[in-house]
């Protein structure tokens, strides 16, 4: 276990360099940085293990109060695959889809693993009026 983490820290020390960290061990060590829950003001996010291996699923819910009324937006994604440490997908009519099929008015989403801080980025399409997913996630306690 002491040398994993050892390889994570020099990986986390070459993706803050903008340098891919690739292997099989650096791909467990993320799935497992990500599985958790997060949170950003209004927006909470929850990742689990997929049933497929190396998979995710994600799960997403916000809300916002502008003037009398509240707005809310949810997305959930069933076995992302991961790539280093990002992942995308597109929440398209509640059916997981690459970001490259989905169309102008879906529901899609970035994620970014950088040290303990999940960076999210959507399309402004994840709900009603003021309600976005795009922040800087940290893990909920």
């Amino acid at each position: 276990m002491r040398g994993l983490r050892q390889h994570q820290g020099q990986c986390d020390r070459r993706l803050a360099r903008g340098r891919w960290c690739g292997g099989a061990a650096s791909l467990v060590a993320t799935l497992g940085r990500l599985a958790r829950k997060w949170r950003y003001l209004n927006s909470n996010i929850a990742i689990e293990r997929g049933k497929k291996r190396g998979s995710l699923n994600i799960e997403g819910d916000s809300w916002s109060k502008r003037y009398q009324s509240a707005n809310t937006g949810e997305f959930s994604g069933e076995d992302v695959m991961p790539t280093g440490n990002t992942l995308a997908f597109a929440d398209k009519a509640g059916e997981t889809v690459p970001v490259e099929q989905a169309d102008k008015m879906s529901c899609a989403l970035t994620f970014a693993l950088v040290h303990d801080v999940l960076v999210v980025n959507d399309t402004g399409y994840c709900g009603g009026a003021g309600v976005y997913f795009t922040g800087f996630y940290r893990c909920k306690r």
